[in-house]
């Protein structure tokens, strides 16, 4: 069978339609080129400003959403209302005598919680009567709260605060109402360079904000700032300006009141990158574009646009839904064209490949983290990934669903991340710890969930890293759950920790055997232990592998058959020193 032919060369076919006036299309083609690059250039800095408009505003809009609604419920609560009460209540007096002290306290409590830059009540002139926070030197009480907004319910804005410790702050209002004198709940966040930045991140641009035309703030260096001063003055939507050497498309992307929020992108940065590209591809286009009579042109608009098109609708299917399209086929007409397409189809592939690596690299990250932990102490090495390991089995014989399990492995692997936190001095002491240094060391699940709680992906996790070491008694910490107020991963961790803690050699003592450990265990379910766990402990416990397995058969107090249970050895001698510690965990 003969081979396929394979398709011939763009710059061959073309040649032979226009050799004759090769010179004078060459020039037209370079200029017309030329001329199309800088508008693609300027349209697509037009389309990336309307894009990080788009972010900004879905962005600013949930945040302003999930902060009202929070702020909402706070307003609604007994305590603050019972203040905001005793408070109409003395000013309707008319003795000139205000008690703010609750209402005060509440304020600092809520300020406290949220470690917001300002939390403000207002009265019914927008008079402040208590505020708390960073900034509670720029927002005094008594101060006049003007909000600049171009919301109509005046829900959110920005307000512009006096004096030498003033400054713009980005504010969340809701009503506070009892009684006839209704007044508002403010939560703001200063608007300063760590604004700007966080604001150019979600647009992925330079970003300036100004007040009444003065630039207060931005990501653009600090000299160019009287550049882009007039675009402000202005107030245009969107346009073009010239910072230091280069002309920059730009696009307003929130106003609220006299504050502007704006978005910057350099067109010549973006050309130049592109021109010596542009220019090794014009010079090949130019020679293939050597086109004469309509003949060619509706070979080209046969053979050109209609792969083209294709390629282009499967590249904005990646961009704007993140799904991956269908593999094109080679149309066969053209080798440029079917290079291209199998590079997209390569394409295609390393995303897919890359999808996987990301899966992987994030297991990697959470395991990186335990293993930070456990570096710091040699005794202690391989903890977390044992007490995982332990815990998966215990949760896969307890029926758990995959999902629940995936959640239990990596909160196992993370459980001890809070002592972190924690001093050498205290964590790696030899000997018994003082009750002022087991406080210490109690402190580190509420450390471990502080550390993990701004990191999305690990909220499902972040139970077991804090209520690891409850108890069904209510004596464990660090809020003293009873029984099934601790969930179901929690308890299991628990036990797979005082397992592995018991049966493994410490600086301040050595390791027990590991009937010791499944006897203590048994012999405290229901106290110190869930009695489920230690159930399912004694059943899976032989079909555990790690590191090195020696078994020996032991049976557990009140358990009808003889069972066996697991002993560790790490492949090295450690010191062995007293088997005193007070509660010190695993």
């Amino acid at each position: 069978m003969a081979s396929r032919q394979q398709p011939p060369r763009l710059i061959i076919r073309t040649l032979a339609f226009t050799f004759a006036t090769v010179a004078a299309l060459l020039i037209a083609t370079f200029v017309m080129l030329t001329y199309d690059l800088h508008t693609r250039v300027r349209r697509s800095a037009g389309e990336k400003l309307q894009t990080a408009q788009r972010v900004v505003e879905t962005i600013e809009r949930y945040r302003q959403q999930e902060l009202a609604a929070w702020l909402g419920s706070f307003a609604q609560s007994p305590a603050l209302r019972s203040a905001f009460g005793a408070y109409q209540q003395t000013a309707s007096n008319g003795d000139g005598h205000h008690d703010q002290s609750a209402l005060q306290r509440e304020v600092e409590r809520l300020a406290l919680q949220m470690e917001a830059d300002i939390v403000a009540v207002t009265d019914s002139r927008n008079v402040t009567i208590a505020s708390a926070g960073k900034m509670l030197r720029a927002w005094p009480v008594s101060l006049q709260v003007k909000l600049e907004s171009d919301s109509k319910g005046m829900t959110d804005g920005v307000i512009n605060l006096p004096g030498g410790f003033g400054g713009l702050v980005r504010v969340t209002a809701v009503p506070l109402s009892l009684g006839s004198h209704p007044g508002k709940l403010y939560l703001g966040s200063k608007i300063d360079t760590t604004y700007a930045v966080e604001m150019a991140s979600y647009a992925q641009t330079q970003t300036a904000i100004a007040f009444d035309g003065r630039v207060l703030v931005s990501t653009i260096a600090r000299e160019h700032w009287d550049d882009v001063a007039p675009v402000f003055v202005d107030g245009h939507d969107t346009g073009k300006v010239s910072i230091g050497n280069d002309d920059h498309a730009y696009r307003k992307l929130l106003q609220m009141g006299r504050a502007s929020f704006y978005a910057f992108e350099s067109i010549d940065l973006a050309a130049r990158a592109q021109m010596p590209d542009a220019y090794q591809a014009l010079a090949y286009i130019g020679l293939g574009a050597m086109v004469l009579a309509a003949i060619a042109s509706f070979w080209l608009a046969r053979t050109l646009t209609r792969p083209i098109d294709d390629l282009s609708r499967a590249m904005a299917l990646m961009g704007t839904t993140h799904e991956q399209p269908k593999k094109l086929t080679p149309t066969g007409s053209s080798l440029e064209l079917d290079s291209l397409i199998g590079t997209f189809n390569e394409l295609i592939e390393s995303v897919t490949h890359a999808e996987d690596e990301t899966r992987a690299a994030y297991l990697g990250a959470i395991r990186a983290l335990a293993m930070a932990l456990d570096a710091r102490d040699p005794y202690t090495a391989g903890h977390s990934e044992r007490v995982s390991a332990l815990s998966v089995s215990l949760g896969r014989h307890m029926k758990l669903a995959p999902e629940a399990l995936e959640v239990l492995r990596l909160g196992a692997l993370l459980h001890d991340i809070g002592k972190i936190g924690i001093s050498d001095a205290v964590l790696r002491k030899a000997g018994p710890l003082t009750s002022e240094e087991f406080e210490i060391i109690k402190l580190h699940p509420t450390l471990g969930a502080r550390i993990l709680k701004s990191v999305r992906f690990l909220q499902p996790h972040l139970p077991i890293v804090e209520l690891h070491h409850e108890r069904p008694d209510g004596r464990g910490y660090p809020h003293g759950l009873r029984g099934e107020e601790v969930p179901l991963a929690a308890r299991i961790v628990h036990v797979a920790d005082a397992y592995d803690a018991i049966t493994s050699a410490r600086a301040y003592r050595p390791g027990r055997q590991s009937s010791d450990a499944m006897a203590e265990i048994w012999r405290n379910r229901g106290t110190e232990f869930d009695s489920e766990v230690a159930e399912a402990l004694v059943a899976v416990l032989p079909n555990v592998k790690l590191d090195e397995i020696t078994r020996e058969p032991i049976t557990i107090p009140g358990h009808p058959k003889p069972s066996v249970v697991v002993s560790f050895s790490r492949g090295e001698e450690r010191p062995r020193r007293s088997a005193h510690v007070a509660g010190r965990g695993a």
